[in-house]
């Protein structure tokens, strides 16, 4: 760790926000030219070569317009975000204490919970870029095709579902919208009609017989990247403060991320609310989780979700509350 200058020519504001600034661009460099980024990196990378090869793969329109959202939900959710937070989280502390540097951090002039929030400000930034790089290149590659830009209401899944938007509500852009024929214009009707003529709809787009040119859907991008960030912020205060407690604080969260986090989906009952899992599931966009998602991933189980506001405030809770703690235990380390 690089020593902290001290700017005595400054206002009140800069000298408050100087060694969180500090604090976070020499980790944020040290984290930048590690090896362990790099092969973080390529691990981050790798979502993309399996969606070029899906690309080239014979595959049907449903199959296209669902592979985006399986992507967000099995491989950077529930896997990627988990293990760089565990891997970046667990070192916040642990890699300053196996340096030595922690001794010369606690001699400077400098609070204990400055190191631990600049710190976790860079691992947050450092990760995001990862995630945010791998998740554009996946969605690029996934757009190149037609038929995954097919909006939710007209794919296979829906029709065998039976689902449908709220009455009114066509689920297309207003460009989508004056493609459709007059006569199969679904939500200008309610009910039983509404979802048959929606039907006849998907049968015609998926057979060629209706020519449609989808748009991009840019909002449910943001809203993945959104709670994305919340996995690694809430996963990553967690494993900060396994780090700054525990000994064997990778491991540990090994068996927490890859063990209980797992086990609870498919747990019936009230347990599930006792996972960071289901409180991310619950803010996730509800009309992109397939329904073979839950088929495969929670053994059929039912899973009853909560409000997505209920659920984002339940997860800054506990960031906050996992953040206060590795503040605690930074300041009765010895």
């Amino acid at each position: 760790m690089s020593q902290i200058p001290e700017n005595k020519n400054s206002s009140a504001f800069s000298r408050f926000f100087q060694p969180y600034t500090v604090i976070f661009n020499i980790t944020f460099r040290q984290m930048f030219w590690s090896k362990k980024t790099m092969l973080m990196s390529l691990v981050a990378l790798s979502p993309v070569l399996l969606t070029i090869l899906f690309r080239f793969s014979r595959h049907g329109a449903a199959e296209a317009s669902d592979f985006f959202p399986y992507m967000i939900l099995i491989v950077y959710l529930t896997f990627l975000s988990i293990l760089l937070a565990l891997f970046y989280g667990t070192s916040i502390v642990s890699d300053e204490v196996d340096n030595k540097t922690l001794t010369y951090l606690f001699t400077r002039p400098i609070r204990k919970e400055t190191i631990i929030l600049g710190k976790f400000a860079a691992y947050l930034l450092g990760v995001f870029l990862m995630l945010f790089t791998s998740v554009l290149l996946t969605f690029a590659v996934v757009v190149a095709d037609n038929n995954s830009l097919m909006p939710t209401v007209l794919t296979k899944r829906a029709v065998r579902d039976k689902w449908m938007p709220a009455d009114g509500s066509s689920g297309l852009t207003f460009k989508e919208q004056r493609q459709v024929p007059q006569e199969l214009r679904y939500w200008e009707y309610q009910g039983t009609e509404a979802r048959q003529i929606r039907d006849r709809l998907a049968r015609g787009v998926a057979r060629g017989e209706v020519p449609m040119k989808f748009s991009l859907r840019w909002n449910f991008l943001a809203e993945t990247l959104g709670v994305l960030m919340l996995a690694l912020i809430v996963y990553g205060a967690f494993f900060t403060f396994l780090g700054a407690r525990l000994k064997y604080a990778v491991l540990i969260g090994l068996l927490f991320a890859f063990g209980w986090e797992k086990i609870v989906l498919i747990v019936p009952g009230l347990v599930k609310k006792f996972s960071v899992i289901y409180y991310l599931l619950s803010s996730f966009p509800k009309d992109h989780i397939p329904r073979e998602f839950s088929q495969v991933f929670l053994r059929g189980t039912t899973m009853q979700f909560s409000n997505t506001t209920y659920s984002i405030i339940i997860l800054l809770i506990i960031s906050i509350v996992f953040l206060g703690l590795s503040i605690f235990a930074l300041y009765h380390k010895e």
